[in-house]
């Protein structure tokens, strides 16, 4: 099991310059399963990513169920994304 804080530094590592802490993230918020749902925005926008990241991203979004309420504002601004797997 995943601390919330745990949770909350992976979210923030979806943005890191390193390849390898955004793949690290996005397994373990895939891992969290329905626990990693405030992170759906930054779990779509990671689908933009390299295809390591977008694995596990998608893999984690499949996993968690509905998204919060919350989330919705920031999931509707994806939807004009210029990258396809993102705006999808």
């Amino acid at each position: 099991m995943h601390s919330t804080e745990e949770l909350k530094r992976c979210a923030a590592g979806l943005q890191s310059d390193e390849l390898d802490t955004r793949e690290r993230s996005a397994e373990t918020l895939c891992q969290a399963g329905p626990d990693s749902a405030f992170a759906v925005v930054d779990l779509v926008r990671a689908c933009g990513d390299e295809e390591s990241v977008q694995v596990w991203a998608t893999a984690a979004l499949e996993s968690m169920g509905e998204p919060p309420a919350g989330s919705l504002e920031g999931l509707a601004e994806l939807c004009k994304s210029s990258s396809g797997l993102v705006a999808y």
